[in-house]
């Protein structure tokens, strides 16, 4: 009994001891996982920070913003990942959402430098070179680091072709270009320059040479498989689609490129598959008409006048500038016996490729005489006819930039407003035409897509060679 008590207080010290040695690796671990909660987020969000710096660095954007939007969740008041945020949306092309991260990025105290040539990048790329002459005199002679020089031919080559400046887009991507020969953005632009010009063939190789180095830019796969279609190299751009699609199948584009592959191949299951599935999309009106006509087009294939006439009339007021469903559609209309709807439509269909003829040799006016308003109406007159409206719209803004008071194109956006039923807008229009100038212009203002900015003056070019950073050829 007595060595019972005498062992007790050992026990009861050994008890002591043991919850102190629990309570201090308790307290271990708390500090550990109080540690982790901090380092944590940060350690991820620093990964995902890299991740889409290296993702802007390669030209790849969408894979810039998906990291660093990870990177936001677990940084969401870092002022660096709010300007690397602007500077993907800015690259991407989307407008807004660069505007609300830059204003964050500043909110954050971010360096205002920085964030200033951001604003100037975004307003050069928009069209507007000479609202940001001085900032691009700055550079001139002058080494910068290469990431801003890239910026810089990026913004300066979209937005001459935003304000359809042919010739001095063209002299900034062999500027581009002869510095950095695989920047893979310089290529798509320099090819839709070239196809615009209808050299095909040279455009195609620019379109490959930029899959080479950036595989997953949708841009260039997608103008390539349209200009094989065009070719009539109908599987080639099937697998162009294909791919497209493997990246992203849902997009509407390419599901409309595969069906109108699938129906020219013959294999009428196949065909239907992917015609509904692009008509179970999200495409644009025209688009929508494209794939429509194909439709007519196989319905007529299978003898289903009946059924193909209904589609093919949707088909060509949806897409009235496309020759092959009026084609279609006349022929059709002959089977039926109405030998004049049908003349018609095979008439519109001829007119229609000579109209494309006659924008290309447009194009090729323009890069001489690059501030003819005329010219850049006639353009945007033949887009508008062709059912284009958005780009004919745009084109018709820069003939005003050129010449505020050219009265044709106000002569046509007055008619143009005037059947969309806004009265103020075609007023407006018909008293300019009427040489009436001392109106207001805050609503025509807001009327110009955004896209179509004021030109800048020929002369505001980068010289070969002098955006210089380190090192150059």
């Amino acid at each position: 009994m007595l060595g019972s008590w005498a062992g007790a207080p050992r026990v009861l010290a050994n008890r002591i001891g043991l919850r102190r040695r629990v309570l201090i690796a308790a307290a271990g671990v708390a500090a550990v996982a109080v540690v982790a909660r901090v380092m944590v987020p940060r350690l991820v969000g620093a990964y995902y920070v890299d991740s889409g710096q290296a993702s802007l660095a390669s030209g790849h954007f969408t894979a810039a913003i998906e990291a660093l939007s990870r990177a936001e969740r677990f940084q969401p008041n870092s002022a660096e990942v709010q300007y690397f945020l602007a500077a993907a949306f800015r690259r991407a092309d989307r407008p807004e959402r660069f505007a609300l991260h830059l204003e964050r990025a500043r909110a954050l105290g971010w360096p205002e430098s920085e964030l200033a040539r951001q604003a100037w990048l975004a307003e050069l790329q928009s069209g507007k070179v000479a609202g940001v002459k001085d900032q691009l005199q700055s550079l001139v002679g002058e080494s910068v680091p290469d990431d801003v020089a890239e910026e810089v031919y990026e913004a300066l080559a979209k937005g001459y072709l935003r304000s359809f400046r042919w010739g001095d887009a063209w002299v900034c991507l062999e500027a581009w270009l002869q510095w950095r020969p695989d920047a893979p953005h310089a290529h798509v632009m320099r090819g839709y320059l070239r196809e615009q010009a209808g050299d095909t063939s040279a455009a195609a190789e620019d379109y490959r040479a930029a899959l080479e180095r950036l595989p997953s830019l949708s841009e260039a796969r997608l103008r390539l498989a349209c200009l094989l279609l065009q070719q009539n190299q109908v599987e080639e751009a099937r697998e162009q689609y294909l791919a497209r699609l493997a990246d992203a199948p849902d997009d509407g584009q390419a599901l409309a490129g595969l069906a109108q592959c699938e129906v020219r191949r013959g294999d009428a299951p196949a065909a239907r598959s992917a015609i509904a599935r692009a008509l179970a999309s999200e495409l644009p009106a025209y688009q929508r008409g494209i794939v429509l006509g194909e439709l007519g087009r196989l319905l007529l294939a299978e003898g289903k006048s009946e059924e193909a006439r209904m589609v093919l009339q949707q088909a060509v007021a949806l897409a009235p500038g496309e020759p092959q469903i009026h084609v279609h559609l006349a022929t059709v209309l002959a089977r039926a016996g109405q030998q004049e709807q049908a003349a018609y439509h095979q008439q519109r269909a001829q007119q229609i490729r000579l109209e494309y003829e006659r924008v290309t040799e447009l194009g090729r006016q323009l890069v001489q005489r690059p501030n003819d308003a005329g010219l850049r109406f006639q353009t945007g007159e033949i887009l508008l006819r062709q059912g284009l409206r958005d780009e004919a719209l745009r084109w018709l803004a820069s003939a005003l930039a050129c010449d505020p008071h050219h009265g044709p194109t106000h002569a046509l956006l007055a008619q143009f407003y005037a059947e969309l039923g806004d009265a103020e807008q075609a007023a407006y229009h018909r008293l300019q035409a009427a040489g009436v100038s001392d109106l207001p212009k805050t609503r025509t203002a807001q009327k110009t897509p955004p896209s179509a900015a004021t030109p800048p003056n020929a002369t505001t070019r980068p010289a070969e060679g002098t955006i210089k950073g380190s090192p150059r050829p």
